[in-house]
Parts: structure tokens; C-alpha cells; sequence
């Protein structure tokens, strides 16, 4: 009996992953649910579209875009034929970064000929744990409203107890510092809307990938 294809993209459409499938052109032709869900973009929006056209800005741990011809993990299983394995961060469609971990591979036809390249990729961080933890924060009232993150009563007590590590223990104590840049003429040119925006999206990226 022969499966009918509409069984496969059922199959497909209903795994956790995200999988995409590019022609020999780089064209995407194939764009399940789950990729949908991960990178936030829809199958209208992506199909019919190059990989190299950028759209999940594909970048790895260095910050180097790998959508060039000469990095594309895609086109490199188009070439080669072999099965290439990443880890890397893609956009999602709001702006923020998500780490993910990627596999290439290859399709064939009947003369073994490779005419197109499928990937699967799937968040490197667990939802389950995310949401455990921001249930904690709002239940303790240690969440900023605006961005997500915890907040500075939350950020004294995490100080408090690093510190108390260390005094006790000795244990090594780091802490990073960050300030986004030239904040106050994003609010005077385009307004405090567009501003809260720019600070979800620093603080999800943070968030993510901390």
C-alpha cells in the first residue's frame, strides 16, 4: 500500500521540531508547524523565499553570520551531500535571538543525485524550565512588568546570595553590566512605544540566551 504524501506532511507538521526543506536553489519549498511555532514565522511568509535571503539571520556563538555562500550550512549539504550538524542562534520574528541546535541533510533522487537539503532545528533551552521560572518570579512578585525579566529587588537578593558564596565558600563571582546605548533618542524620535519595544526585545534576548 502507498502512503499518500499528505500522511507524511501530517507526520511532519505534528513534530516538535522545526523542519524546513530547500531546493538545489536555496529556495524554501517546505515549511512544517514547528518551525512556525520556534523562528515565529508563518509558511506564507518563508516559502518561496532563499535561505540566503536572510530571513532567520542565521548566526553562530561568535556573532559571524552564517548566510553567506561560503558558510550557509545549507548549501554546503547541497554541495557535499553529507549531513552537517550546528549549533547556532536564529531571529525570531519579534527580533529577539533563540539558540538552537541544527541538522542538515540531504535528499536524493533515484540516480542519487542531491536536489534539495532538509533541516530540523529545535530551542536549546527548555520551555518547561522557562515558564517554571517565571511562575516563581510573578508568584514573588520579583518580575518587571515591562520586560519579563526580574527586577531590581529581585537582582539585590541574587547579589546577596552570590556574595554570601563567596564569602563563605569562596566560590568565583561573575557579573556583567549591560546599558543599551543611545536609549533616549529612540524615545524622542519614534516614542516611549517603540522604546518599550526595544527594551522587550534586548531583555528576551538576554534572557534566552543567558
Amino acid at each position: 500500500m502507498k502512503i499518500p504524501s499528505s500522511a507524511y506532511k501530517a507526520i511532519l507538521d505534528s513534530a516538535p521540531l522545526g523542519v524546513y526543506i530547500v531546493n538545489q536553489e536555496r529556495v524554501i519549498i517546505y515549511w512544517n508547524q514547528g518551525a512556525e511555532r520556534i523562528s515565529g514565522y508563518t509558511a506564507e511568509q518563508v516559502c518561496g523565499r532563499k535561505c540566503a535571503d536572510n530571513i532567520l539571520t542565521h548566526i553562530d556563538s561568535t556573532g559571524r553570520s552564517l548566510c553567506e555562500d561560503d558558510l550557509c550550512p545549507a548549501l554546503c549539504t547541497l554541495r557535499q551531500g553529507e549531513t552537517v550538524a550546528h549549533s547556532l542562534y536564529l531571529r525570531h520574528a519579534l527580533g529577539h535571538r533563540v539558540p538552537v541546535s541544527v541538522s542538515i541533510v540531504p535528499i536524493s533522487d533515484a540516480a542519487g543525485n542531491v536536489i534539495a537539503a532538509a533541516e530540523t532545528f529545535q530551542e536549546l533551552t527548555s520551555e518547561a524550565d522557562l515558564k517554571e521560572r517565571v511562575a516563581f518570579l510573578e508568584k514573588m512578585a520579583l518580575l518587571d512588568p515591562l520586560t519579563d525579566v526580574g527586577n531590581r529587588r529581585f537582582g539585590e537578593m541574587q547579589l546577596a546570595d552570590l556574595f554570601s558564596g563567596y564569602k563563605r565558600y569562596g566560590w568565583a563571582v561573575g557579573i556583567l553590566l549591560i546599558d543599551v546605548d543611545d536609549f533616549k533618542p529612540v524615545n524622542d524620535t519614534h516614542g516611549h512605544a517603540t522604546g518599550d519595544d526595544m527594551l522587550r526585545l534586548v531583555a528576551r534576548t538576554l534572557a534566552r540566551n543567558t
